[in-house]
């Protein structure tokens, strides 16, 4: 049946999917991308906040390179994003230290974490659906002498059920 192969450039996302070619394009450059579980999205970050602007979170059908959900304004770089197992949600996280998760098929904001202290400007540094749980799994960096954290979150109620600092567990 074929594969995608998804190619980024400046200000678009080339997705190759057997002899169709469609192309997704952003306003600003493309930061990150990342196709749904069962293979028929694809969900791309453009970076404008290098220009002081808010930046979109844009659904896509790898088919065609229809957009199917948009997400406008999301404060500071998205460097990382993740799709639940099921491929309903979207988890996104990056340099403002929040984590926002979004319906995939509406593009609406589900709910919001803060996964780290925005006096210690941590950006997240990761975000990972589990396959199993309905929960996922981040890390986020730390400035200046601070230790990495990892949080693995509930996604239903936004609570954090473990935090790992540096190689220990801190309840």
């Amino acid at each position: 049946q074929g594969g995608c192969l998804c190619g980024v450039t400046r200000s678009h996302i080339r997705i190759a999917y057997n002899a169709a070619c469609p192309t997704v394009a952003h306003h600003h450059a493309v930061w990150v991308a990342r196709f749904s579980p069962c293979g028929l999205m694809i969900a791309s970050a453009e970076d404008a906040n290098a220009m002081g602007l808010s930046g979109d979170i844009l659904m896509s059908s790898v088919r065609t390179g229809t957009p199917t959900a948009l997400v406008r304004g999301i404060y500071g770089r998205t460097k990382h994003l993740s799709f639940s197992e099921d491929g309903e949600k979207l988890a996104s996280g990056g340099t403002d230290g929040r984590i926002r998760i979004f319906n995939t098929v509406t593009g609406v904001l589900i709910r919001w974490m803060l996964a780290a202290d925005p006096i210690m400007n941590c950006p997240v540094s990761g975000v990972q659906f589990s396959p199993t749980n309905g929960h996922f799994l981040l890390s986020t960096t730390t400035g200046g002498n601070q230790p990495p954290v990892a949080r693995e979150w509930n996604v239903t109620n936004g609570t954090t059920i473990q935090r790992f600092v540096g190689d220990t567990i801190a309840r």
